[in-house]
């Protein structure tokens, strides 16, 4: 029978919930203002054995990637850390080791359950090739909409994308992209991973066009748990910038072609020489000269 403190293992996804004394979902959607429950260090030891007990009891093949002894080492670890960890950083390190076993259904995730009660930033990032981007913000930090993040808490962003990768699940190299961005969007997080010294706050160092600087940003509310098996990372909220609405969101990147521009081009590309193949590799602009996604090109 699992701990009172952990959710229920529903097939193999797991979701991590706090002591039934916490706030109901309801209220934890709003920024939390009262500290979460006190629980003891040996109540985070049982529920971090019963956790990994569930695992290899419902996993069909849990060691599939991962080796048993090496699973076992990291849960012994984490464990004989646990009196010297916050809770944010007890459940980040349990994220680590369901992440461990290597497939995207088994999880330690906060997307899944408000009871983590892990505020999102306000605003949201794309992990595209050349970067990470801030691709939507709340209109207090507009400004911010287009620009590349090049640091999170000193930490060059490589680096942070590295730790963030640890903790997410993973069928193969795409799951990440999908993941990483969100981690990276909440401070309980970053301060696990090192990457901010506070759970409120993240400091992010950005570059638009010329412009280079380091905006420090509030953690904002708890957002809703994510549907099941249902990716809404690029939904954006209600009256918030979004690059892929915003005229030119990207200052290094040219404005997009006039109408008459684009068909002189394409005369003389007809008139020119190239092979079909050649010009099948040219990159065609899109109406509004931005690379950012829209929720249905995912």
């Amino acid at each position: 029978m699992l701990h009172p403190r952990l959710h229920a293992l529903w097939l193999l996804c797991l979701t991590l919930a706090p002591p039934a004394s916490a706030q109901s979902p309801t209220a934890s959607v709003a920024k939390q203002t009262a500290p979460a429950p006190e629980v003891t260090a040996e109540q985070w030891r049982a529920d971090l054995r019963v956790m990994a007990q569930e695992m290899e009891r419902r996993h069909k093949n849990l060691y599939h990637t991962v080796s048993r002894e090496r699973f076992a080492a990291a849960v012994s670890d984490l464990e004989a850390r646990i009196p010297s960890l916050q809770r944010n950083q007890i459940i980040v390190g349990m994220m680590r080791i369901a992440a461990m076993v290597g497939d995207g259904h088994t999880n330690v995730s906060p997307l899944k359950d408000t009871k983590f009660g892990f505020p999102s930033l306000p605003l949201k990032l794309y992990l595209f090739e050349d970067g990470l981007h801030v691709r939507t913000a709340a209109p207090a930090h507009a400004d911010l909409v287009g620009a590349k993040v090049t640091a999170i808490g000193g930490v060059p962003v490589q680096e942070a994308v590295r730790r963030a990768t640890e903790i997410s699940p993973r069928d193969n190299d795409i799951t990440p992209t999908m993941y990483v961005p969100v981690f990276l969007g909440m401070p309980d997080i970053l301060h696990a991973l090192g990457l901010s010294s506070s759970r409120d706050v993240a400091v992010l160092t950005l570059v638009k066009g010329d412009r280079r600087w380091t905006a420090t940003v509030p953690a904002g509310v708890v957002e809703p748990s994510w549907p099941s098996d249902t990716d809404i990372s690029l939904v954006t909220p209600a009256g918030w910038a979004d690059a892929r609405t915003t005229s030119h969101p990207r200052a290094d990147r040219p404005p997009p072609p006039s109408r008459s521009s684009m068909i002189s081009a394409g005369t003389r590309m007809r008139s020119s020489s190239a092979s079909p193949r050649a010009r099948s590799r040219t990159p065609s602009a899109t109406a509004s000269g931005s690379r950012f996604p829209t929720a249905a090109s995912r």
